[in-house]
Formats: C-alpha cells, sequence, structure tokens
C-alpha cells in the first residue's frame, strides 16, 4: 500500500504438492491431464510438461501441483489411470542450487509472490527477460545483482 517493493515466501501448509507423473505420451495435451484429474475428484492447480535442461526437448513427464486441505478431494497417489492409460507417480525433486525470480532476478524466491521492480537480465532495463528485445548471445556480459563482468545473474559460473 506504501509503495514498498517485497517479496513473500508462503508457509508450506499454503504451497502446493508436487508430485511428477509418468508413463503418458510425451505428445499428450497437459489441458486435457488436467481436466481428467479434476474430473477423477483431485485438486489440481497446475499441469506442466517437463523438459530436458540444455535441449528443452519435451520428456514424457509432467509435474502436477496439487493444492492442500481441500474437502472431499481424492488423494492424487490413489490415482492408477489417466487418459485411457496406467501410470506411476514419483516425487518432485528441485533441481539443485537456489531458486531465481523470473521478475525480479533475486535469489531464494519465486515470482508468483514477488512485488519487486522487474528487472531483464541481459539489459538490466524494466522487462522480464523473456521479453527482452536482445535475442542474441552477450559476448561479455554484465550481472545485474554483483555489478561484475562476464557472467550474468542466473549462470553457474557466477562467483557468488
Amino acid at each position: 500500500m506504501n509503495g514498498e517493493e517485497f517479496h513473500a515466501i508462503p508457509p508450506p501448509s499454503e504451497r502446493p504438492y508436487k508430485v511428477v507423473l509418468k508413463d503418458l505420451p510425451a505428445s499428450t495435451d497437459i489441458v486435457e491431464i488436467k481436466n481428467e484429474l479434476t474430473n477423477q475428484g483431485v485438486a489440481v492447480s497446475k499441469v506442466a510438461q517437463l523438459t530436458q535442461r540444455k535441449s528443452k526437448f519435451p520428456l514424457p513427464m509432467f509435474l502436477v501441483e496439487v493444492r492442500k486441505n481441500v474437502p472431499d478431494s481424492r488423494d492424487i497417489l490413489d490415482v492408477s489411470n489417466c487418459c485411457y492409460m496406467s501410470i506411476t507417480w514419483d516425487l518432485f525433486h528441485h533441481r539443485p542450487g537456489a531458486t531465481q525470480c523470473y521478475n525480479c532476478n533475486y535469489f531464494h524466491h519465486s515470482s508468483q509472490y514477488c512485488d519487486i521492480k522487474t528487472r531483464c537480465l541481459k539489459c538490466a532495463q524494466e522487462h522480464r527477460t523473456s521479453d527482452c528485445p536482445i535475442k542474441e548471445r552477450i559476448e561479455n556480459p554484465e550481472c545485474i545483482n554483483c555489478k561484475t563482468k562476464g557472467h550474468m545473474a542466473n549462470s553457474k559460473q557466477r562467483p557468488k
């Protein structure tokens, strides 16, 4: 209300439960998966297809986020069929390293609860990196967090 920038971290009780759905073809539509699980009584909030890290090739695995503490909802792990196929579930394991916000590009929070001024990784302007007009690789980038040359704020080679 005062115009202050902030980010929030929800308590664990309010964060969604995340599981990985396996044994469906990679070509399966995520909207179809969400509708099917919802029709089976699961409180699904989001479905996303997992991809290979470097090539971005879609994998036959889907991240399913389920809302916690929803009355009369079915446990996701009790579901054994989806889209007319038998499925299995696996726990979701986060990628190693700190979480980085896609909005402000600071660490240890997500963009969902971020109200900090938007900063681009490439040019430090007030827009998301995905909306940046610079599309080619930058030869000697400057980090927007530590202000040093040679790496970007999302680089694994950053010194801090």
